[in-house]
C-alpha cells in the first residue's frame, strides 16, 4: 500500500511520507475526509463585511456584522440584515472586533470610539462609550476588558467595561516591540502580542489591583490584528516567517518546513489575514489573499491546521469574512422556511439544526452569510512520487483506491528524472472490480485521486493492490 501522508507543500515530491498536493480535504487519523461546502443562509450585506461575530446570550443566538460604515444584526426570520449602527470608518487595516462581556456586546475598529449594545434589549442599537479608548482589538484578562492600542493597552475597571478612569483602570505603553497585534485572554493572566515581542500578562492582587508585563520572545510576534487565534490558554498566530504556537512561556513553530515557505511566498498583504477557530473539528483556519488575487474585499486562500492531529490542509474557497457562528435551531415545522425539503443541501443529522451550535461560518464572495454544512466539495489528493524499481522504469498495470467513494477517479503523473515536472495523463475510472488499469510507464509514478462535488463518501487513505512490471534502466 502507498499511504497518503501529511500535506507539506514545502517538502519534496519524492518524500514518501508526505502528500505534495491536497484540495478540499480535511485530515483524519491515518487519512483524509471530504470538506463540506458553504450553504448560504442570509441575504447579502449591502457591502463587504469587515468583521463579524456570533453571540449566544441566555439561550438566544445572534449574528452581528460590520461593514466600513455600518453595523448589522442578522434577522433569522427574514434572513436580512437589520441596521444597528451607522457613521463609522472601519477598514481592512482597522477591522471590526467584537467582545461579548456580561450583558453587552462591545465593538471597536480603531478609528471610531468604542461602542456597546445591550443584549437584554432585542431591538437595541450600538451606542458609543464615553471615555473609552479607540481600540484596535479586545480581550478579557482578570475580569477586566483589555483594549489594544497601536503601541499600548488599556484595561477597564473590574467587571465594568464602561469605566476606564476609575481606580484600577489603567494602561501600559511600550516604546519597543512594534505595534500591538493581538491578545490571548485568561482569568488570571494572558498574553499581549506585538509585531516583534510577545508579553505575558500576570494579574497582581493588591491594594491597587494591577498587572505585570514580561517578555518571552523578542523578534517574534503576530503579523496583524486578525492573525491571532486562541484555544484555551494557547495562542496561535502568523508571524512574518510562518505559523507559531505560544503557551506556558514557550514559542514553537507549527509550520516550519511544512507550509510556511508556501504561504509567505504567496501572501499578498498582512491585512488580508484572518484567523478563525472551529472547536467542533479541532481546527484553526487562516484566510488570506495571494499575490494573484485582484479583489480588495475577498480572499482566495484558506489554510487549516488540526491541532489534535497536528496536520495542515488546504481549502479552495473565496471568503469575505470568516467566523465561528451558532445557528438559531429549527423544529421540523420550521425547516420548511429554509425552502423545498427535496432541495436542502444540509442533511437532517447535521448540527446545523441544533440551536447555538458553534459551526464554522463565512461570508462568501457575494457577502452572503452561511455555514460549511453542505454536501462534499470537489476534492483532489496526490500520493508522493514513488519508484517501484530503483534505477529502472516501471509500468503501473493496476491499483485500487483505499476509499469508500464509489465515484473516485484517478490521474497518473509520471517522471523519468527527478528534475522533470510531473506530467499527468488522462483521467481513469475504475473497472467493475474496483481496480484502475492505467498501464502508464515511467521511472516515477504519482497518483492523483479525484472526488466529484456532492459525492457521498467518508475517507481516503492511499492506494493498494498494485501490480507493476519492471522496464529498462533510465
Amino acid at each position: 500500500m502507498i499511504a497518503i501522508g501529511e500535506w507539506e507543500p514545502d517538502g519534496i515530491d519524492f518524500d514518501s511520507t508526505i502528500c505534495p498536493y491536497v484540495k478540499n480535504l480535511r485530515p483524519i487519523k491515518n487519512g483524509w475526509q471530504p470538506f463540506p461546502s458553504h450553504v448560504v443562509f442570509s441575504e447579502a450585506l449591502p457591502s463587504a463585511p469587515i468583521g463579524a461575530t456570533m453571540v449566544a446570550h441566555k439561550g438566544v443566538t445572534q449574528v452581528y456584522a460590520g461593514t466600513a460604515d455600518k453595523l448589522y444584526r442578522l434577522n433569522p426570520t427574514t434572513k436580512g440584515w437589520d441596521e444597528v449602527g451607522t457613521g463609522y470608518s472601519a477598514s481592512w487595516e482597522l477591522p471590526w472586533h467584537f467582545l461579548h462581556f456580561g450583558n453587552y456586546l462591545i465593538a471597536t475598529n480603531g478609528s471610531n470610539g468604542m461602542l456597546h449594545l445591550d443584549l437584554e434589549t432585542p431591538t437595541a442599537s450600538f451606542i458609543e462609550l464615553a471615555g473609552a479608548p479607540h481600540a484596535r482589538g479586545l480581550g478579557v484578562i482578570g475580569e477586566r476588558v483589555f483594549a489594544l492600542g497601536e503601541y499600548e493597552v488599556w484595561w477597564s475597571a473590574i467587571n465594568d467595561h464602561q469605566e476606564w478612569n476609575k481606580a484600577g483602570a489603567d494602561g501600559q505603553f511600550w516604546s519597543t516591540g512594534g505595534e500591538v497585534t493581538g491578545i490571548v485572554s485568561g482569568q488570571h493572566g494572558g498574553l499581549i502580542l506585538q509585531k516583534e515581542i510577545i508579553r505575558p500578562v500576570q494579574r497582581i492582587t493588591g491594594s491597587d489591583f494591577t498587572f505585570q508585563f514580561g517578555e518571552i520572545a523578542k523578534s517574534r510576534g503576530a503579523i496583524s490584528v486578525n492573525s491571532v487565534a486562541q484555544i484555551g490558554n494557547v495562542g496561535l498566530f502568523l508571524d512574518r516567517d510562518g505559523f507559531y504556537l505560544t503557551a506556558d512561556g514557550v514559542v514553537e513553530s507549527i509550520g516550519g518546513h511544512r507550509v510556511d515557505q508556501t504561504v509567505i511566498a504567496e501572501l499578498k498583504n498582512a491585512s488580508s489575514v484572518q484567523a478563525t477557530v472551529d472547536p467542533q473539528e479541532k481546527c484553526i483556519y487562516w484566510r488570506y489573499s495571494s499575490d494573484g488575487n485582484t479583489s480588495d474585499t475577498v480572499t482566495d486562500r484558506l489554510i487549516g491546521y488540526n491541532w489534535s492531529l497536528k496536520r495542515w490542509f488546504s481549502i479552495d474557497v473565496e471568503c469575505s469574512c470568516m467566523l465561528r457562528a451558532g445557528t438559531p435551531g429549527y423544529t421540523l415545522e420550521q425547516v420548511d422556511t429554509l425552502g423545498n425539503l427535496d432541495n436542502l443541501q444540509i442533511g437532517f443529522d447535521s448540527a446545523f439544526y441544533k440551536p447555538g451550535q458553534p459551526l464554522l461560518a463565512s461570508f462568501n464572495s457575494n457577502f452572503e452569510f452561511g455555514h460549511f454544512t453542505g454536501a462534499s466539495m470537489a476534492a483532489e489528493v496526490d500520493t508522493a512520487a514513488v519508484s517501484f524499481y530503483e534505477g529502472y522504469r516501471a509500468t503501473l498495470q493496476e491499483f485500487s483506491a483505499v476509499t469508500d467513494s464509489a465515484d473516485v477517479t484517478a490521474l497518473i503523473g509520471t517522471y523519468n528524472k527527478r528534475s522533470e515536472q510531473v506530467a499527468f495523463g488522462v483521467e481513469f475510472t475504475p473497472l467493475a472490480d474496483g481496480l484502475f488499469k492505467p498501464l502508464t510507464e515511467g521511472r516515477f509514478h504519482r497518483v492523483r485521486l479525484k472526488f466529484p462535488q456532492a459525492s457521498s463518501w467518508s475517507f481516503v487513505t492511499g492506494i493498494d493492490e498494485l501490480q507493476t512490471v519492471q522496464g529498462g534502466s533510465q
